[in-house]
């Protein structure tokens, strides 16, 4: 059953309705759920997640995507439109989890250390230095 009433702001312009990205930023839980006076989890079409529910839920979706190695943007936006509640922060740090999502990111490759040709010998020369300082204290004996 869905919900046909508009949610109120609570803080701000009690008479005007809650934008939806607004609604969408809301932590939710039972508490929550009351305060705003739903009666179900499910509002204008979308399912309304709980906090504690977010990661299993995640995970239902994930295993039914077709393919796995899904964009971030595009896992969120297609779970957008199902679930109020799941953010783009929790969408990223769980697909950084997955094995087959990090299998599809573009490695990030170290740039190689340039090489110094000289043209002429003894135009650069390099010297390597050892602190014998921390050894003064040992005493050879021969």
């Amino acid at each position: 059953m869905e919900d046909k009433i508009d949610i109120k702001r609570q803080f701000q312009d009690k008479g005007t309705p809650m934008s939806t990205r607004g609604f969408d930023k809301i932590r939710w839980n039972q508490t929550k759920l009351d305060r705003y006076g739903l009666k179900s989890k499910s509002y204008k079409g979308r399912t309304i997640v709980f906090q504690n529910e977010v990661s299993t839920t995640l995970q239902k979706e994930y295993d039914d995507v077709l393919a796995p190695n899904i964009g971030a943007k595009t896992f969120f936006d297609m779970l957008k439109k199902k679930y109020i509640g799941i953010s783009r922060d929790n969408v990223i740090s769980f697909l950084k989890l997955q094995p087959k999502y990090q299998e599809g990111q573009q490695r990030v490759k170290q740039p190689m250390a340039k090489s110094i040709i000289s043209t002429r010998p003894f135009l650069r020369i390099q010297i390597d230095t050892i602190d014998t300082s921390r050894f003064s204290q040992f005493q050879i004996c021969v």
